[in-house]
């Protein structure tokens, strides 16, 4: 029953965190740990269910989109070169090293570059989590990660549409490259124009919180067009949060907003990553301890060359270090998916 599954996910949640803190460590951490001690894979209090994953994509949808309003605009621009570097980097490297671990475990070519370009792709709502309990998401490191997050969804996208309009699939790399393009030129021009005017004029209806409806209203309209257009629904969630850190109502909307996250969806969100854990497949493919292993320690080590080309100094560099690990290596879970295919 889903209601007494959200009464076991926030009470869990709660304590979990609360104790992960005293421990020294970030709140997300007891979170994750809890969601697999609830599912399938231990208790099995919590399961796999439709209901429960769309609550989770709405708590990864604000979690994004709270980041977005945050972020400080001026710090954003000025590590452009940064997570430039940080965002090719963290692909090009893992798809050249990925294919040749493909073709150490006797894939074939193919399946070597869907290896590659797999462990290339970005998670980056637990950083956004743990940067948030460091007051590091506005930091340099901070909006470098967002950034390359940007960078990395987009740019893995279209070079996937290329690999499979290689592999044979029916895809049209022209159409997927201008609806992206399409997407981010209107999300930009949008946020610039329409967004405040927008705000102004609900907030005047005579009705109770137009202004957070409103701002939720952006959130879930960016996200959706987002994935109609095949850009992740958390960077089209990150956008509109930006466009709404430039205006009047932002600290309103971040308050309000916060707490309706944190109340239900974002605990979901960060228990279910737990519940969906399958470590059966674990014994079954030892590989995938091989591959996990790589792709840790391939993120981590690249973070730093890409990120020192990009200006970014030493110091910040080793704060840096550990929070793309979880970032990067997050992703892995794609390739969790990938061998249970």
């Amino acid at each position: 029953m889903l209601i007494l599954q959200l009464v076991i996910i926030l009470v869990a949640t709660k304590i979990a965190g609360s104790l992960s803190v005293r421990l020294g460590q970030p709140s997300v951490l007891g979170k994750l740990l809890i969601g697999i001690v609830l599912g399938p894979s231990v208790l099995g209090l919590v399961n796999e269910t439709e209901t429960l994953a769309e609550l989770s994509k709405i708590g990864v949808i604000l979690l994004m989109f709270i980041a977005g309003v945050e972020t400080d605009i001026d710090e954003f621009k000025q590590t452009g070169k940064a997570s430039i570097f940080v965002g090719f980097g963290g692909i090009i490297v893992p798809v050249v090293l990925g294919y040749f671990v493909g073709i150490m475990l006797n894939l074939t070519t193919m399946q070597s570059c869907f290896l590659g370009l797999l462990l290339s792709a970005t998670s980056v709502s637990i950083s956004v989590q743990a940067l948030k309990e460091m007051d590091q998401l506005n930091s340099r490191e901070g909006t470098t990660i967002l950034g390359a997050a940007v960078i990395d969804d987009v740019v893995g996208i279209i070079a996937l549409a290329f690999l499979m309009s290689f592999a044979g699939e029916d895809v049209n790399l022209t159409t997927v490259i201008l609806k992206k393009v399409l997407f981010f030129a209107g999300a930009i021009l949008v946020g610039w124009k329409v967004v405040p005017w927008f705000l102004n004029k609900f907030s005047s209806l005579k009705v109770t919180e137009t202004v957070i409806s409103s701002a939720l209203i952006i959130c879930f309209a960016y996200a959706y067009l987002a994935e109609y257009t095949g850009v992740a629904a958390i960077i089209g969630a990150y956008i509109a949060g930006v466009a709404i850190s430039v205006t009047n109502f932002k600290h309103e909307i971040f308050e309000k907003v916060e707490t309706i996250s944190y109340s239900i969806f974002v605990p979901v969100f960060f228990t279910s990553i737990g519940v969906t854990a399958q470590f059966r497949y674990y014994s079954k493919f030892r590989s995938n301890r091989f591959i996990k292993y790589y792709s840790y320690t391939n993120k981590i080590n690249w973070c730093i060359y890409w990120g020192k080309i990009g200006w970014i100094q030493l110091e910040q560099l080793i704060r840096n270090w550990f929070s793309n690990g979880v970032q990067r290596g997050s992703s892995t879970d794609y390739c969790n998916y990938w061998f249970r295919i």
